[in-house]
């Protein structure tokens, strides 16, 4: 965990209160959360420090390392808290037990048998996200860091789940890799017979065109343009086909996230991959015409 900054978190009583009484040593207040407030920040130049109403730390006076056993004075006897910035998450997210409860009562349906529990069986939660930067090695840090820390109970990190999932999408990487290949190489061959029956058909011209010396590059080039067209408007075809299996797609996503209460949609290409898809198809075209016409255009000379 690569620390950036560190603010410090103070128990007030009255929070707007404790902003006039900063304010008087030339602080300013910068924000406040909540309805009423009871979260907010003050700060001098550089230096911000955050003021939680009744909540977060304590302001105990007892000695350190000595304890009450008067519970309002335990309960204020908690320490200072501290907000710490770090490089390697972009964001946490605080799930407080009740609200918890509240979700899990409504999704799995057992909200009758919930109200028989004495109390609430859940703990608060921290729902920390990573930066796009981590590495499986980060996160196992980053999760050993967040386990030693004394506040922690049960650190989970999904990334099981992930892993295999990566694993399943390299596998159909692949598979289309060489699924694409293959077809590549039978579109070549397709456009090469077909130029080849094209040639044979036209020999005749061919052999008389040759006889008043037309070179071969000269012969080639309206079999190279046939390919053009047939690898354009064979890239524009499979275009159209994959725009629409991305909207037959659309429907059944939709519903499965739904199902999954998340918001799941699939990403339609753009300028650069469809030109892209038309662009490999011209290629292909022109290779086949290319290396047909190449190779029976040396065996056509005039009798």
């Amino acid at each position: 965990m690569s620390a950036r900054g560190i603010t410090q978190i103070l128990n007030v009583t009255d929070l707007e209160e404790s902003f006039r009484w900063f304010e008087a040593f030339g602080w300013a207040k910068l924000w406040d959360w909540g309805d009423p407030p009871g979260f907010g920040a003050v700060g001098s130049g550089p230096v911000e420090i955050f003021l939680c109403q009744g909540g977060q730390g304590g302001r105990s006076r007892l000695p350190d390392g000595q304890r009450s056993t008067d519970s309002e004075e335990a309960e204020g006897n908690r320490g200072v808290w501290m907000s710490l910035w770090v490089a390697d998450v972009d964001a946490v997210q605080f799930i407080s037990a009740a609200d918890a409860l509240a979700e899990f009562r409504e999704l799995s349906g057992f909200g009758a048998a919930l109200d028989q529990l004495p109390d609430n069986p859940l703990p608060h939660t921290l729902v920390v996200r990573p930066s796009a930067g981590n590495t499986s090695a980060s996160m196992l840090l980053l999760q050993e860091e967040l386990g030693n820390l004394p506040e922690a109970e049960y650190v989970q990190v999904d990334t099981e789940w992930v892993q295999r999932f990566h694993a399943i999408l390299d596998i159909v990487r692949q598979a289309i890799a060489i699924g694409g290949a293959l077809l590549g190489i039978a579109i070549v061959v397709i456009i090469g017979n077909t130029i080849r029956l094209d040639i044979e058909n036209r020999r005749d011209e061919i052999e008389v065109t040759k006889l008043i010396g037309a070179s071969n590059a000269f012969v080639r080039r309206p079999f190279l343009w046939t390919g053009f067209w047939y690898g354009l408007f064979g890239g524009l075809f499979a275009l159209a086909l994959v725009f629409y299996g991305l909207y037959l797609l659309e429907g059944p996503v939709a519903r499965l996230a739904g199902l999954y209460q998340s918001n799941i949609a699939i990403a339609s290409m753009g300028a650069a991959e469809a030109a892209g898809i038309v662009g490999i198809g011209v290629a292909l075209g022109l290779l086949g015409s290319w290396f047909t016409a190449a190779r029976h255009m040396r065996r056509i000379e005039p009798r």
